[in-house]
């Protein structure tokens, strides 16, 4: 199974590859997100762990263009490590029709 990680910390994103790929996924990543909506519009991946605070195209704008794409990309797992998400961004996300995670 094929996913895409996008997250701007090194740290983040290099732990979360090399727990992926320990259990077996096969992992593509990028650090913001306009390199990440060309990935994933390029398609193939079974699911994208996506970081909503990125630099030049917010985790949010990805998901809108990604949905505007294809609208059938439905795995797509929003994260905020470090702060909880505000009840007003649980709803924006909700509204795009993709799964919020940790």
């Amino acid at each position: 199974m094929r996913l895409l990680v996008i997250e701007d910390d090194d740290a983040i994103r290099d732990g979360l590859e090399r727990g992926l790929r320990a259990d077996g996924f096969t992992v593509d990543s990028c650090a913001d997100g306009a390199s990440g909506l060309w990935r994933g519009i390029d398609g193939g991946y079974a699911a994208i762990i996506l970081d909503l605070l990125l630099p030049g195209m917010s985790g949010y704008r990805v998901c809108e263009q990604l949905r505007g794409v294809d609208p059938s990309i439905i795995d797509i797992y929003l994260r905020r490590l470090r702060t909880k998400l505000h009840p007003t961004e649980v709803e924006n996300v909700r509204g795009l029709g993709y799964r919020i995670g940790a």
